[in-house]
């Protein structure tokens, strides 16, 4: 985790996206907030497949969903 100059948190994982032990990935969504915007470079680099994908916005829906019900 690093800040750009213009005051953003980047988080950078060097582990590969395949593997279910990621700690950027988790320490990303330990301090994601409503609100924040959340920018992925290239979609593989968050997860190896759409499930994979899918589950971790279903599971942190409130976090990263404004105004989810």
């Amino acid at each position: 985790m690093k800040r750009s100059k213009r005051g953003e948190i980047i988080f950078k994982e060097t582990i590969s996206g395949a593997k279910m032990v990621r700690p950027e990935l988790s320490k990303m969504i330990e301090q994601f907030r409503q609100g924040v915007e959340l920018v992925v470079w290239r979609l593989d680099r968050l997860g190896r497949s759409l499930k994979y994908i899918i589950d971790l916005v279903i599971k942190h829906r409130k976090k990263f969903i404004k105004d989810f019900n």
